[in-house]
């Protein structure tokens, strides 16, 4: 097959950067599809942790009050442990004497670090004693914190941090790989959730509250629990809290969902907008195979004496088609690993994209080992796609009038009419991916 394919490098050319865009366009879109929606969260056996929210006739995911979330931790028998967390933004100065920056920070629950399965990378997690009001106030700091305002220096653990103009000490540093459970905001800070009263400057705590459903909360499963079984013990505990506090949490049912169901059900938009970006660059795709396929079946016809050849001395037309088939699958790979490149460079043009908004947000679009897997799937599928039907027909040659004329008649009028037909799909979809593509950039620009 590699010989047969070095014979003809302008067709191997082609054929192989004919794959490598369409290839590369659909591993870019499906990591940012990854970002947007698919990537597991940054923890310890991620499939694990499922989302426990509430929901309402108004709002399928609801946040839940930090009352209602002690009352769930302590009487249910589902979970390893539940942790709670919220966003904010805190003014944060690395030193007493700095001006404050605005950052994003995450008020967490005491248990936080250790439900979810993250250590510190350097110093230490937040003790129980410290997810008190009255405890000393301490945070953690992200590992990219670390690096931009300490360089990395080791002597930040037990130094000061000024949060709202209040000092905290420094205790630990999370591991680089952790970069918060939301997908889009990336937490510099992370402060244990009973320092809510004092960085918010209120007279009241705000933890008191059970009409404030404000709190994300996570749990990790037992061994052997399972989903429906999780449910039927949430929905017993909800209709409980909703008989005894009636004003706050009223037609207030507690769910649990595994977490693409809460970002589908949280942003339906994203999940169009996902759907919308896969299915053009699966047109793309098959744009591409058909012009493979074209390409192949051209090829086919200055090939038709060698395959009469080799069926004429004994040659089985199964065996042409593996021969045929390892061919592709060689134009495949080379397609697919090329398409890296092309991958690579469109998530740098992806990573360019932001959300216009202070601070800003992060997309997270990366080129993962769950990219090159989806490149690699989609290369072996378009070997198929494009392979398979030429192969076929290649191998169900007429030897004898091809060894005559070197055309085999009929299967080449055949060829020509397949073709003729791909080549009219190929500009059809292309009219629809540029017409798409148009609407979505006049979309952007707006």
């Amino acid at each position: 097959s590699l010989r047969a394919l070095a014979r003809q490098p302008a067709f191997v050319a082609v054929a192989v950067l004919s794959l490598a865009l369409a290839i590369g366009a659909n591993s870019a879109i499906f990591s940012f599809a990854d970002a947007l929606l698919l990537r597991p969260l940054p923890i310890k056996n991620p499939a694990d942790v499922f989302d426990v929210s509430g929901a309402t006739p108004d709002n399928p995911v609801e946040g839940m009050s930090f009352p209602d979330y002690l009352d769930l931790r302590d009487k249910n028998r589902s979970f390893t442990g539940l942790a709670a967390y919220r966003l904010t933004t805190l003014g944060v100065a690395s030193n007493p004497a700095a001006p404050a920056q605005i950052r994003f920070a995450s008020l967490v629950s005491g248990n936080f670090f250790p439900v979810v399965g993250v250590t510190a990378s350097t110093g230490r997690v937040f003790l129980a004693e410290e997810a008190t009001a009255s405890a000393e106030p301490v945070a953690m700091i992200s590992h990219d914190f670390w690096q931009q305002n300490y360089a990395g220096d080791h002597s930040a653990i037990g130094g000061s941090l000024r949060l709202n103009g209040i000092v905290f000490t420094i205790i630990g540093v999370a591991p680089a790989a952790f970069t918060g459970l939301d997908r889009f905001v990336r937490p510099s800070i992370f402060v244990p959730l009973a320092m809510a009263q004092r960085l918010a400057g209120q007279p009241m705590d705000p933890l008191e509250d059970r009409g404030r459903h404000d709190l994300v909360v996570k749990g990790r499963l037992i061994a052997g629990a399972s989903k429906e079984s999780t449910q039927a013990e949430l929905t017993t505990i909800s209709a409980a809290l909703e008989r005894e506090y009636p004003k706050t949490n009223r037609n207030l049912r507690i769910t649990v969902r595994t977490e693409l169901e809460r970002r589908v059900l949280q942003t339906p938009q994203l999940l169009a907008l996902v759907k919308m970006l896969m299915g053009l660059v699966a047109l793309i795709l098959i744009i591409a195979c058909s012009n493979v396929a074209n390409l192949l079946l051209a090829r086919a016809r200055t090939r038709s004496r060698e395959i009469a050849i080799r069926l004429s001395i004994g040659a089985g037309r199964s065996r042409l088609v593996r021969q045929l088939m390892t061919e592709s699958f060689i134009l495949a790979v080379a397609g697919g690993v090329a398409g890296l490149l092309v991958a690579y460079g469109g998530i740098l043009l992806l990573e360019t994209l932001s959300v216009p908004s202070d601070p800003p947000n992060v997309l997270g679009v990366q080129l993962d080992w769950r990219v090159v897997e989806f490149s690699l799937l989609a290369a072996l599928g378009s070997c198929i796609f494009f392979g398979l039907v030429p192969a076929w027909q290649t191998a169900r040659t007429d030897f004898v009038s091809a060894l005559k004329t070197g055309e085999e008649g009929a299967s080449a009028k055949r060829r020509t009419f397949g073709r003729d037909v791909l080549v009219t799909g190929q500009i059809a979809l292309a009219m629809v991916v540029l017409i798409a593509a148009g609407m979505f950039l006049a979309g952007f620009r707006n």
